[in-house]
């Protein structure tokens, strides 16, 4: 596999990263991706503990809705581990493309609880 190539995975081998939290409506998304399909794929790493399986690394509210939807494959594009400080960055800038109406005091709460979610003690970080 190719870095940075787009590849249609088993929904089955792809695993959340962000267990036993609470996720905002995913309603939307499902309504989405069964009109138009994926329009971005998700980015997953190797599970190291799993051979051949992966973890989600962006993209969690779309692998959740492919979940709901009962797809068998999803695009993805196999990436490394992500750092918590790259991770977050990229999580904030996804937000800040999907939600523009969000006020800049909005975006610092959220990277508050983002930071606290990428330190939690539960989640394994690479």
């Amino acid at each position: 596999m190719k870095a940075n190539q787009i590849i249609q995975v088993p929904l089955k081998l792809i695993s959340s990263s962000q267990h036993n939290k609470i996720f905002e409506d995913i309603k939307p998304i499902v309504s989405t991706i069964k009109k138009e399909g994926f329009l971005h794929p998700i980015s997953v790493r190797i599970n190291p503990d799993k051979s051949g399986e992966f973890i989600v690394n962006l993209g969690e509210k779309r692998y959740r809705a492919a979940l709901a939807l009962g797809l068998n494959t999803i695009p993805v594009i196999i990436g490394e581990p992500l750092e918590v400080s790259k991770a977050i960055k990229i999580s904030m800038e996804q937000l800040r493309q999907s939600y523009q109406h969000i006020t800049v005091e909005n975006l610092k709460e959220l990277q508050v609880k983002a930071i606290g979610f990428f330190t939690d003690k539960k989640i394994r970080i690479e």
